[in-house]
């Protein structure tokens, strides 16, 4: 398990580092949920500092409420193509590849478990068919 938190928090460093190279300042909101660079505020999800683009990365990971994050993003940028690029990437290896890890390593201690269990009643047999 602790190879997979270490796997984790490198993969969202790096997400969250080129979250912030991309978009930290840049997306400033104005009335109506438009982009307003000049006299709006920031979203609540951005990247301006590392805990905030830390949370950003988690939501769009988990699947919870990402589509909000995107298309604010998406709206703000000088060129909308590197949101789609950086959260389509963030969707596909945040969600497939983390899961897929941590089901692995599930799977592996589920099996560790298993084999202890079954040299327990091997052990078991053993000792009634020896009479001890």
């Amino acid at each position: 398990m602790k190879a997979f938190g270490m796997l984790f928090l490198i993969f969202v460093y790096l997400f969250v580092s080129i979250g912030k190279e991309l978009f930290a300042y840049q997306v400033m909101i104005g009335g109506g949920g438009l982009p307003n660079n000049v006299t709006g505020y920031y979203a609540d999800s951005n990247f301006n500092n590392f805990l905030e683009g830390f949370l950003a990365c988690f939501i769009v990971m988990v699947n919870d409420g990402w589509s909000t994050i995107f298309f604010t993003h998406a709206k703000a940028a000088d060129y909308p193509i590197k949101a789609y690029i950086y959260f389509i990437l963030l969707l596909l290896l945040g969600q497939f590849f983390v899961f897929n890890l941590f089901v692995a390593i599930l799977l592996r201690h589920f099996e560790a478990d298993s084999v202890e269990k079954q040299k327990k009643e091997d052990e078991d047999e053993v000792r009634k068919a020896t009479g001890k």
